[in-house]
């Protein structure tokens, strides 16, 4: 199997603790198999209602990496977990023995595998992954300002496709703190102080969202993105981890 959970320590003003992040690469027979292990009869519900193999192998594969962090983070059980949708679509996880305090929970699938986040409600953050591909070169500039796709050209630490879908990727993950997925208007997501590394990561902020910041990484074909509260302290092992769940969904690393 290719499961990954490893716990980040914050700190935001007098606010401490943990997140938790997941990745799972494991093939669909295995995860379609150990299914009644980890999914709740709704959740099961949902996905007797699917009837594409690569529709029901992304949904397993994030139910996986998702109730795994939830596990490690909070305990109980995968089935004691109901991940079910929200009135956006957004993944809402409930414990379901007994009263549980409000958790933040994302979810992001790619061709190769699922990442998930999972953290107390009062500090939301939330993962993304994309693949990198030249077939999605206009789509993405289309999506970024003038400036952004300036950003990405003045950086030689990574290609050009790499470095917009680093920036892309950053969207994806605030879209999904602030609520409302891509729904949102994509300006009011425009980064600024972008600086890219030559470890192939990029951090920034965002121009309109100053209470938000984030790093995103990249490893081969793949990237990996995390944003969360701007002003957290957030120990080392964040980049580190982005490294190790990008290896996971590019194949690199089996753990």
């Amino acid at each position: 199997m290719a499961l990954f959970n490893y716990r980040v320590e914050y700190s935001r003003q007098s606010y401490t603790g943990e997140m938790t992040l997941a990745a799972s690469s494991e093939p669909y027979q295995w995860l379609s198999t150990q299914s009644p292990t980890y999914l709740n009869p709704a959740e099961q519900r949902m996905l007797d209602g699917m009837t594409s193999d690569r529709r029901r192998e992304s949904y397993l594969r994030g139910r996986w990496a998702a109730k795994s962090a939830l596990i490690s983070a909070f305990g109980g059980n995968a089935v004691q977990w109901a991940i079910l949708p929200g009135v956006f679509g957004q993944p809402i996880a409930q414990f379901l023995e007994r009263s549980h305090p409000p958790v933040t929970l994302s979810i992001s699938h790619s061709d190769s595998g699922a990442l998930a986040l999972v953290a107390p409600a009062a500090w939301p953050a939330a993962v993304d992954c994309e693949a990198i591909s030249e077939r999605n070169l206009d789509a993405i500039e289309s999506q970024l300002t003038r400036d952004e796709r300036q950003s990405a050209l003045n950086q030689s630490e990574v290609a050009y496709i790499a470095a917009l879908t680093m920036m892309w990727s950053l969207k994806e993950s605030a879209s999904k703190i602030l609520g409302g997925g891509l729904a949102i208007d994509l300006g009011a997501l425009e980064l600024t102080d972008c600086v890219f590394s030559d470890n192939a990561e990029l951090k920034a902020k965002f121009l309109k969202m100053a209470h938000l910041q984030g790093v995103a990484r990249t490893r081969n074909t793949c990237v990996s993105s995390v944003v969360f509260p701007e002003s957290s302290k957030i120990n080392n092992l964040i980049a580190p981890l982005l490294v190790r769940e990008t290896e996971i969904l590019s194949g690199d690393l089996i753990p």
